[in-house]
């Protein structure tokens, strides 16, 4: 079978694949986005991870923590082969912290790009407590641009802001035109990608997969 035709049949069975139609990614990223990203705590319970998993599951793929790297992955073909390819995606989404709790400003746990100053999105406020990541305050997230840079803060609307809590932007998805719009949709993608590759590969191109191993 040559690498043409292993290509056309892929291409036939994610066009019959219930999982790849459009409306079925549209849902998982809306699942995705509707879970709690706290950077580098995506594994903890009540966030994103648990709905990874899920989806995973649905998918019939193996996931599970990579060791202690705060991770997930999945790993389909030979188990014992070595290593031929590593595809990663982060999970968590733009992150930001209390700088200030009497006027809600926040300082960024990365580096962002917004569209310019003004700008406003869905935020909400991230609390550990008995347990697990629960949504602690809704509002908006506000850019504002000041000598260079940007003044962050977090209007409240519901709930309320305390110390020591993680901020995260928290936007639905919408399509338009077949573009699905949203802010903080990078890192939904990618994990969309990932699984629907994995699920993809592992359903149907097992030939491809004899002697090799691929970890997402």
């Amino acid at each position: 079978m040559t690498l043409s035709t292993q290509t056309e049949n892929l291409l036939t069975h994610i066009a019959a694949d219930p999982a790849c139609t459009p409306e079925a990614i549209f849902d998982n990223l809306s699942r995705l986005l509707a879970a709690p990203a706290p950077a580098n705590s995506c594994l903890l319970p009540g966030t994103v991870g648990e709905v990874i998993g899920t989806i995973a599951t649905e998918l019939d793929l193996p996931c599970a923590p990579l060791g202690s790297t705060g991770n997930l992955a999945i790993e389909i073909g030979d188990p014992a082969a070595p290593l031929d390819l590593l595809v990663t995606s982060h999970m968590d989404r733009p992150g930001y912290r209390v700088l200030n709790l009497d006027d809600a400003t926040l300082y960024p746990l990365c580096a962002i790009r917004v569209p310019g100053s003004g700008y406003e999105c869905e935020g909400i406020g991230l609390r550990y407590l008995d347990d697990r990541v629960v949504i602690s305050a809704r509002g908006k997230l506000r850019f504002v641009e000041e000598g260079g840079d940007y003044r962050i803060s977090f209007r409240v609307e519901s709930g309320d802001l305390e110390w020591g809590d993680a901020v995260a932007t928290h936007t639905k998805p919408t399509v338009s035109d077949g573009l699905v719009i949203g802010t903080g949709l990078d890192n939904a993608v990618g994990v969309m990608l990932a699984l629907l590759s994995a699920h993809t590969l592992r359903q149907y191109a097992p030939e491809a997969m004899a002697g090799r191993k691929i970890i997402f």
